[in-house]
């Protein structure tokens, strides 16, 4: 294989038996990996110059080198950190720290920051670049920034940032009566009772009242017909109607007559009459009206009224029921019907001050009825009706057994005097049995 052009080596070709290598002519080459070619032997990788970080061939030389920001010592073999910031400051505006292989530049100068090219100091507009620095206006200024409040009602607060409210109220006669401080401003109020006249407070006059909800401009009127006791009225409270009238002043109703008669039944004698806003009293006939304009007294005995089922013993005191007063002196006796007993005074006379003596009477025990005959084949309906005294009023009915029929008056009702109604003639008859076809 050696004869035609070597093979294909580049320098040497070896024959052998079957086969044929390439060889390099001297040791200043190796074969490559090819087997063919021959190139430069790297000293640095088998002679091992003992460098610290990197064996670097140049111009058939081999040299020891080191990373960047270190540079070789003397041996020519180890290296050693540079220090940056020794030359010029590393370029930095402010400080320069050294590290291993590098260094960096840092801003600590307050209000500024590190630029873009990691060595200048530049200004930080704080209005721009920090969120909410001021709270109204920010006036940025070479390595700072101020914080300033437009309203004059406003004003910086300790951490000059944020603004807070000037309360002027708490200086002297800011405001005649009453100072409101509003948010960045403040507002002059009058007193309750008392409103807005131009810049002073006047009262509210009678009639009219004002609360501290109520706009200072005016006064507001009572309902229709209300009042006051006076000047300076702080509520619709202090609203009320004339005596004789009621009204509520809540409700701004107007003023209504009081029926003084009605609210108070025993505020005269006899009669009351009302009027609008008051009332008078005034008597029956037969007596006058005293000087508390309330009391009647009489001029003469007035009527008495028999109790029922009585009659007097007299005909001159029979005349009252008809209307006709007995003198002073007169007496007269009360006496009750049939078996009827008398309570009470019997016996009543007529003085000179116009009074009777005595009580009202009354004539009680009379007030119920003997048992009615129970008809023969028969019974009284209902059940009651078979007792020996039967209670006043009571109706009662006459039936007959099975067997018979009734004839006459079905039923009779109890009256005063022991009396019973209509006529007996109750009777029970046999029925006459039913003939057959």
């Amino acid at each position: 294989e050696c004869v035609t052009n070597k093979g294909g080596c580049e320098h040497k070709c070896v024959n052998s038996i079957g086969s044929f290598h390439c060889l390099c002519s001297n040791n200043k080459f190796k074969l490559a990996e090819n087997g063919l070619f021959c190139e430069d032997v790297d000293v640095c990788d088998h002679q091992q110059l003992g460098c610290e970080y990197r064996c670097t061939r140049t111009q058939n030389i081999s040299i020891c080198t080191c990373p960047p920001g270190h540079e070789l010592l003397s041996d020519g073999k180890k290296c050693s950190d540079v220090d940056e910031c020794r030359s010029r400051n590393g370029g930095c505006t402010d400080t320069c720290i050294n590290t291993v292989g590098s260094f960096i530049c840092e801003c600590n100068i307050p209000g500024y920051k590190l630029y873009r090219d990691g060595k200048q100091c530049v200004d930080i507009n704080e209005c721009v670049e920090t969120e909410e620095a001021c709270e109204d206006v920010c006036e940025n200024s070479i390595g700072s920034f101020k914080c300033h409040c437009r309203s004059r009602g406003l004003a910086l607060s300790q951490d000059k940032r944020h603004c807070e409210d000037i309360d002027e109220c708490v200086r002297e006669r800011v405001c005649q009566h009453r100072c409101i401080n509003l948010l960045g401003s403040f507002r002059c109020d009058c007193d309750a009772g008392h409103y807005k006249r131009g810049q002073v407070c006047a009262p509210c006059a009678k009639g009219s009242y004002r609360s501290l909800t109520d706009s200072d401009a005016s006064c507001l009127l009572c309902p229709l017909g209300m009042s006051t006791s006076g000047q300076n009225s702080e509520s619709i409270h202090s609203c009320f109607c004339p005596p004789g009238y009621y009204g509520n002043p809540e409700l701004r109703e107007r003023c209504n007559d009081v029926d003084e008669c009605a609210k108070n039944v025993n505020i005269c004698d006899h009669y009351c009459n009302n009027t609008n806003g008051t009332y008078f009293c005034s008597c029956k006939p037969g007596f006058v009206l005293q000087a508390d304009n309330r009391t009647c007294i009489p001029t003469k005995c007035p009527l008495l009224n028999l109790p029922k089922y009585s009659k007097f013993t007299t005909q001159e005191c029979t005349a009252m029921g008809q209307g006709h007063h007995v003198l002073p002196g007169t007496e007269c006796s009360i006496k009750c019907r049939g078996n009827l007993q008398l309570e009470g005074s019997e016996n009543r006379t007529c003085l000179h001050n116009f009074t009777w003596t005595g009580t009202q009477p009354d004539c009680t025990g009379g007030f119920s009825c003997d048992r009615l005959p129970i008809p023969e084949n028969g019974y009284l309906y209902p059940p009651m009706c078979m007792l020996p005294i039967i209670p006043f009023r009571t109706r009662c009915q006459f039936r007959c057994n099975n067997g018979y029929k009734f004839q006459g008056r079905a039923a009779s009702k109890c009256r005063a005097l022991n009396q019973w109604s209509g006529k007996y003639t109750a009777k029970c008859v046999p029925m006459r049995a039913n003939r057959k076809n």
